[in-house]
């Protein structure tokens, strides 16, 4: 099935436009010529009228009688197609030239040439008392009229089709960056990110096209990477407790509510990862974390590691809380399992020009210098690290959360150990 074309009906309305407008034109002439040409025609008969009665006036020094100076002016006038009668008091005196008879009209002598029964009538009563009457037919100026008409008629058709052709060209050109940029778009590998189109032209509607080609691509690979690190979280976390499932299951032992757990943490901070692509600190609300930090410290309250708590009554911040528990109880696990046995975890929340932080230290070994920013990546974890427990998940959901936040996340070395920090938007109720 053939596709209609834009070209080609650009062209057919360019077309169907020139033929309208020539249409039109040619009415208007035509209207304007055909008054012209009556105007024309009247003023013939008129004149004619006038040379008759100034040419039998003249013949009447000639002529014994005035009938005979009219008939003799008749014989010597060269026929022309107009009639011609002269009229007496008893009536038609002489008539020459085609058509029936005009007439000397009454009492209407002396009016206005006019067309009368298709001619073109004049009358005129001379000095004499004769009256001249002229007829000039309509088909002095038919043949005219109806050259016009078919040349007019007949310049229509070749003007459209020039029009046409003129306008399918134009067209083509006019649309040719528009062809480029979906060869270009088609041209795309499906199996790499979207690389920007290089500007093809500077018309308006093709910068605008390509910019929301550009934009699209972009959202498009954004999605598809997204969706590509889900599946990776997915795969890489869940193959270790599913892996323990299975060897526990097969032994005949019934699964353990330690690997169960872990498998049910990963699967939590699974969906946290998903859920942290909203903007929580417009859509959220409230939060106080200065009270969950003491609800963090209260539940590891029989750890091996005393929990410390410094903090004003109130910290404001909007967003959902249950995920930034979720990113304190990450950061508190992270201290448990990373510090020296015994040693003190300290949670601390202030807020100074703006910026809520909150920090998590630790007293144990440190992170090294270079890995400070890595230790967020998905999966890394910092060099030395002897502990095999955790997926390598946890920093990098902690970042997350406080991006989803309108925040930011980071690690920072105090004393012997590091403090692992959120930092959030201040709110204040108005």
């Amino acid at each position: 099935m053939r596709r209609p074309s834009i070209a080609r009906r650009i062209a057919l309305i360019a077309a169907v436009a020139t033929a309208v407008t020539a249409l039109v034109s040619a009415a208007v002439l035509l209207v304007l010529l055909g008054f012209r040409l009556t105007s024309a025609n009247l003023r013939t008969a008129e004149n004619l009228a006038a040379a008759m009665d100034a040419g039998i006036t003249q013949e009447r020094f000639e002529q014994p009688t005035l009938e005979s100076a009219a008939r003799e002016f008749l014989d010597e006038l060269a026929l022309d197609g107009a009639r011609r009668e002269v009229w007496g008091p008893s009536g038609l005196i002489a008539a020459k030239g085609p058509g029936g008879e005009v007439g000397a009209g009454g009492g209407a002598a002396d009016a206005e040439p006019h067309k009368e029964k298709g001619r073109f009538v004049a009358r005129r009563r001379t000095a004499t008392g004769l009256v001249v009457a002229v007829a000039v037919p309509d088909s002095f100026s038919g043949a005219l009229r109806r050259e016009m008409v078919t040349a007019l008629l007949l310049g229509v058709l070749p003007l459209s089709v020039l029009s046409a052709l003129i306008s399918v060209r134009l067209a083509r050109r006019a649309l040719a960056p528009l062809e480029t940029l979906a060869r270009e778009v088609a041209a795309r590998p499906s199996n790499s990110s979207w690389k920007p189109l290089e500007a093809i032209s500077e018309d308006a509607e093709v910068v605008h096209l390509a910019d929301a080609f550009n934009e699209t691509g972009r959202r498009l690979t954004q999605a598809l990477a997204a969706e590509r690190e889900f599946a990776a979280y997915a795969a890489h976390a869940l193959r270790t407790p599913l892996t323990r499932l299975v060897a526990e299951s097969h032994s005949g032992m019934p699964p353990s509510g330690e690997a169960l757990e872990t498998l049910r943490r990963l699967v939590e901070s699974l969906l946290v990862l998903v859920r942290t692509d909203v903007r929580l600190q417009e859509t959220g609300s409230a939060a106080n974390v200065a009270d969950l930090l003491r609800h963090v410290a209260r539940s590891r309250a029989g750890s091996a590691h005393p929990f410390t708590v410094e903090a004003p009554d109130e910290v404001l911040v909007r967003g959902d809380e249950e995920l930034l528990v979720a990113a304190i109880e990450h950061l508190a696990e992270n201290a448990l399992a990373y510090s020296t046995p015994g040693s003190p975890i300290h949670l601390s929340a202030s807020e100074r020009d703006g910026v809520v932080t909150v920090a998590i230290r630790d007293e144990g070994p440190g992170v090294a210098p270079e890995d400070l920013e890595r230790i967020f990546e998905p999966f890394v974890r910092g060099r030395g690290v002897e502990v095999s427990t955790g997926s390598g998940l946890g920093l990098a959901l902690v970042r997350r959360i406080a991006a989803g936040h309108g925040g930011s996340a980071c690690a920072v070395p105090e004393g012997a150990g590091t403090s692992f920090e959120l930092r959030l938007p201040v709110w204040r109720p108005r």
